[in-house]
């Protein structure tokens, strides 16, 4: 996830994620990892663990963000 508020590994977070659908998925989850970014790193951004997820909310994450990501793959088509 990208970021300009970073946050510590291990740290928990409560979220809202918004769904392509237009809806909001409401979990937990812990930071796994930090990229700080910069100069000609990658952005800066964070790893999420979500934390006890349902099946039915990770497909629903799951179909999100395949549509997401449908644009960026027609590009680099």
């Amino acid at each position: 996830m990208r970021s300009d508020l970073l946050f510590e590994v291990g740290e928990t977070l409560a979220l809202e994620v918004p769904l392509a659908t237009g809806e909001t998925l409401a979990a937990r989850g812990r930071v796994a990892w930090v990229t700080r970014g910069g100069g000609d790193k990658a952005p800066a951004g964070m790893g999420i663990e979500f934390d006890r997820l349902s099946s039915q909310d990770r497909r629903r994450l799951t179909q999100s963000l395949r549509q997401l990501a449908m644009p960026a793959r027609r590009k680099s088509a």
